[in-house]
C-alpha cells in the first residue's frame, strides 16, 4: 500500500512540474507575441512622427515662401534644420521606446520560460527524493 502512495506522489509531482513547464512555455509565447506587437506599434508611431515632421517642414516652407523673405535666408535655413532635427529626434524616440518596451517584455518571456523549466526540474528532484526516502525507510 505504501508503494502505491509513493507512486501516486511521485507521479503527481512530476506531472505538476511538467504542467508548470507547459504554462511557462505558453506564457513565454504570449509575451513574445506582445513584444512583437509592441515593436510594430513603435514603428507605426515613428512613421506617424515622420509624417508630422514632414508636414511641419512643408508648412514652414510655405510660410517662408509666402513671406517673401526667401527660403535661403540664414534664419530660415536654421529653422528648417531645427525642424528636421526635432522630427528626427521624435522618430528615433518612438522607435527606441517601442524597442525598449519590447525587449522588457521579451525578458519577462525568458523569465517565464526559465521558471517553468526550473519548476519541472524541482519536481523531478522532489520525486527522486521521495523515492530515495521511501527506499531508505522500507529497505
Amino acid at each position: 500500500m505504501a508503494e502505491l502512495a509513493l507512486a501516486a506522489k511521485v507521479y503527481s509531482g512530476i506531472r505538476g512540474g511538467n504542467e508548470a513547464k507547459k504554462r511557462g512555455d505558453i506564457d513565454a509565447r504570449e509575451l513574445r507575441k506582445r513584444a512583437s506587437a509592441r515593436r510594430a506599434a513603435g514603428h507605426r508611431e515613428a512613421e506617424e512622427e515622420q509624417r508630422n515632421a514632414e508636414l511641419a517642414y512643408s508648412r514652414a516652407l510655405a510660410i517662408a515662401a509666402a513671406s517673401g523673405g526667401g527660403v535661403s535666408d540664414p534664419g530660415v535655413v536654421k529653422i528648417f534644420a531645427d525642424l528636421q532635427a526635432e522630427g528626427d529626434f521624435r522618430v528615433l524616440s518612438r522607435l527606441y521606446a517601442g524597442e525598449d518596451e519590447a525587449q522588457g517584455i521579451e525578458y519577462r518571456a525568458d523569465v517565464a520560460q526559465r521558471e517553468g523549466r526550473a519548476r519541472r526540474k524541482l519536481s523531478r528532484y522532489g520525486a527522486l527524493s521521495e523515492a530515495v526516502s521511501f527506499a531508505d525507510r522500507y529497505a
